[in-house]
């Protein structure tokens, strides 16, 4: 019996009840033409998000967790049981902070039902001042996460043929995801898009741009272009740590620790000298803040996973 959608569309939200409006009322125009379900983890949210859904999009299934868990463990509540039960050909990975130009769905799905050995499709990113976005990235190296790391915003090694997708919109098969497994959960957040892509690939997927279907990108610049404070950063160290040790050994991701803690020492030097020149205070607490990342060892568990029992 063939699945009884083309797609399965999971998206996950975290109190951003104002973009998921913006997203949901995307959805009917980007998939025309197709068939297609849309499930919505509400994330323990207390903005109204649940009723909201309910009363202006009722055509959205909603799943309502009553405590927070994290990206992958949130997108697997909907990727599994649609992959595992034939439901859908495809599933799309979408975040909340998303619009959808009309078509690109429909449009992600003949590209890759084009290719047959197209595991993962994504569209053009435009980020909300209508620039496009990088959405193809070469894979993670050492020295690609050392530079990264000392000199954030610079423009990388350019456009990846292939790579890893901008997780906040990934068309994945579901003959592709039955073999290669769902998201894995070890990483809360930040890695999680790398890791399904690496191991696309390395089965022989390929993992494809496809550029007639492009997305609004509202957080983007948010997530990308400020300070993300202890947290979010600690977190973004430490599922890099955890995907070095997955796929290449503990030995590569002690290196690249060690190399990304000398680059944040320097940018720290950097940046106190500057704010004590200048009498910048945003300069010194800058400093201070990346001097607390420097110390900071990914190796060690944060307080969610000793929570979860997620493993180190």
């Amino acid at each position: 019996m063939p699945p009884e959608l083309d797609v399965q569309i999971s998206l996950v939200n975290t109190d951003n009840r104002q973009l998921l409006q913006k997203c949901l009322a995307s959805l009917p125009a980007a998939c025309e033409g197709i068939t297609w379900r849309a499930t919505v983890v509400d994330n323990a949210s207390s903005d109204g998000s649940g009723e909201m859904i309910a009363s202006d999009h009722p055509w959205a299934n909603v799943l309502r967790n009553e405590v927070r868990l994290g990206f992958s463990a949130n997108h697997n509540q909907i990727i599994v049981p649609a992959v595992e039960s034939l439901q859908a050909r495809y599933v799309l990975i979408l975040n909340e902070d998303t619009e959808l130009e009309p078509g690109a769905v429909a449009e992600l799905v003949r590209f890759c039902d084009a290719d047959a050995r197209c595991g993962a499709a994504g569209p053009v990113i435009v980020g909300p001042d209508g620039l496009v976005e990088p959405s193809l990235f070469p894979f993670p190296s050492v020295s690609s996460e050392f530079r990264a790391s000392l000199l954030p915003g610079r423009p990388g090694d350019g456009p990846a043929p292939t790579g890893w997708l901008n997780g906040s919109c990934v068309l994945a098969r579901g003959d592709a995801l039955r073999e290669v497994g769902p998201l894995d959960e070890r990483f809360f957040i930040f890695f999680e898009d790398t890791d399904l892509c690496v191991r696309l690939a390395r089965a022989g997927w390929t993992v494809r741009l496809c550029e007639r279907a492009r997305i609004v990108h509202l957080g983007h610049q948010t997530v990308s272009k400020r300070p993300l404070g202890d947290s979010m950063e600690r977190q973004m160290l430490r599922s890099r740590y955890l995907y070095f040790c997955k796929h290449e050994g503990r030995l590569r991701a002690r290196l690249v620790k060690g190399l990304v803690r000398i680059a944040f020492a320097a940018r720290a030097t950097k940046a106190l000298l500057g704010g004590v020149v200048a009498r910048d205070s945003g300069e010194r607490d800058l400093a201070s803040l990346l001097w607390r990342l420097a110390r900071y060892d990914p190796e060690e568990r944060l307080p969610h996973e000793s929570r979860s029992g997620a493993a180190a």
